[in-house]
């Protein structure tokens, strides 16, 4: 098994995306449906919606590799304005679980990605569009290369009776390059992990909690332009004021802090359903210097989040539902007068509602969905003087299908239309809409299944006076192999 895993990992070690959503190839070439059609690796229970690692072993026992490889790309004008205008995302993702005992089971995960991000205006952080106002600029155009690996390691224990105990423990670095002047570089590493419990409360119900602490670290170093000068960079302390230095100070922002979790699930033989709710706490701390660093901000964040799901079966129909809803509160201050310089929060909710047909005596399933995201950010930069508020939204209208020709294989298709309204304030994306098509094909077998999914679809924004078109296309592929053992 291992020497047949470590030549498969040879051979495929250039692609899958860390930031791939997290769902099927059935499920993403059926149009991207969630609410009805139940994924292998996230099935509707504690684990699989909750996030519970105790409740592994209840969820899935058998002992499995699974070897992924996945592409996503994007590319055109419509970003905003310190996106890239090209993202390429590829990577290989390699998952086991080994059951160990009857009472105790093991899941790893190994990742590694390689991506590029074409044409980036200014930014050299990850994540420009945080929370936090601390953003870290230059004055150039240029390509960004971003690469390294994830490891996720998971102990699922019985303690007894009806008492679950799972441990987990996940580490990754990424290191990013800008390949343009002073080529600064970005070492960007995260450590975390996990304690939960699981009880079955009875035939029907269980109930889960868990708490997953973190740290994070994003070390930015500069470095001397081609002329021996120094690189002119802005430093942000608020969402639109920045200070400029020529200077080769590196920047540390620490970050640390925790969540909680309570999940609860029910299931009969026609109804599923998981709810969960929970809480989170950010600290992060800014540095700047490089031999003698120096206190340049911190930031706190709290959020307070509730999700559900469930699935109605109901003779030849399955409806299905989930809803999410999430309540960020922050603010930041700059250490020399300890001073509030900005605060914000953010109402984001989603509901997603769908219906799943299975037609009599005939080898299909038909499915359609309908997904409404809104998001409402309030916030208020004092050093700019400046408050804003507005709400963005985006309705997602999913179809799909599959046919299964002969038992051993299924064909899947879907469309997707997207619908995306901004707040005019917010001058990030502007109104955009655009279809997306999904195919996909899987083998099983009582050995090993293979599957293999793609996606294509282009967004064009309405309402602009530009003489040009402003369009942003994307295109989705997933290939993975799952054997059993």
């Amino acid at each position: 098994m291992i020497r047949r895993i470590v030549q498969i990992g040879i051979v495929c070690a250039a692609f899958v995306s860390l930031n791939a959503q997290p769902l099927s190839p059935r499920q993403a070439a059926m149009g991207g449906i969630t609410t009805t059609i139940n994924s292998a690796y996230h099935p509707l229970d504690l684990y699989g919606f909750g996030g519970n690692y105790a409740w592994l072993q209840e969820s899935d026992s058998l002992t499995w590799g699974r070897y992924q490889l996945a592409s996503h790309n994007d590319w055109g004008t419509l970003h905003r304005l310190w996106d890239a205008e090209t993202v390429h995302q590829n990577g290989f993702i390699f998952t086991g679980q080994k059951r160990l005992s009857d009472s105790q089971l093991f899941y790893g995960k190994i990742a590694y990605n390689r991506d590029f991000y074409g044409s980036v205006a200014h930014a050299i952080e990850s994540d420009p569009y945080a929370h936090d106002p601390f953003v870290l600029t230059d004055t150039t155009v240029g390509d960004f290369n971003w690469y390294g690996p994830q490891v996720l390691a998971v102990f699922s224990q019985r303690l007894f009776g009806n008492l679950f105990l799972g441990l987990s423990v996940n580490y990754g670095i990424q290191r990013g390059f800008k390949a343009l002047n002073s080529m600064p570089e970005i070492i960007s590493r995260t450590i975390g992990g996990s304690v939960s419990l699981a009880y079955r409360l009875n035939t029907n119900m269980e109930l889960g909690i868990s708490f997953h602490p973190f740290d994070r670290q994003d070390i930015t170093k500069l470095a001397t332009l081609p002329d021996g000068t120094a690189p002119l960079i802005r430093r942000y302390l608020g969402e639109m004021v920045y200070s400029e230095y020529l200077t080769k100070n590196d920047r540390t922002a620490n970050y640390n802090g925790h969540e909680e979790r309570l999940q609860f699930s029910l299931h009969t033989s026609s109804l599923l359903m998981v709810v969960l709710g929970g809480y989170g706490y950010l600290w992060h701390e800014l540095y700047d210097g490089t031999t003698q660093q120096y206190f340049n901000g911190f930031f706190q964040e709290e959020s307070y989040f509730f999700k559900t799901a469930l699935q109605k079966h109901w003779n030849r129909f399955v409806f299905g539902m989930r809803y999410g809803l999430t309540i960020n509160k922050n603010w930041a201050k700059e250490p020399k007068g300890n001073l509030r310089i900005y605060d914000a929060d953010y109402f984001q909710q989603d509901l997603r509602v769908g219906v799943l047909y299975r037609p009599q005596a005939q080898p299909l399933l038909l499915t359609a969905e309908v997904s409404y995201n809104e998001e409402r950010p309030n916030r208020n930069d004092y050093r700019a003087r400046d408050y804003r508020q507005g709400k963005n939204s985006k309705i997602m209208w999913h179809t799909g299908m599959e046919l299964n020709t002969n038992n051993p294989f299924r064909i899947w298709a879907g469309y997707i239309y997207t619908q995306y309204e901004e707040a005019p304030v917010w001058n990030y994306f502007g109104d955009y809409s655009g279809p997306a098509f999904t195919a996909g094909a899987a083998y099983h077998s009582n050995t090993f299944e293979m599957a293999a999914s793609i996606k294509y679809g282009m967004v064009t924004r309405t309402h602009s006076h530009m003489q040009h078109i402003i369009q942003r296309d994307h295109l989705d592929f997933n290939l993975e192999l799952r054997q059993f053992f």
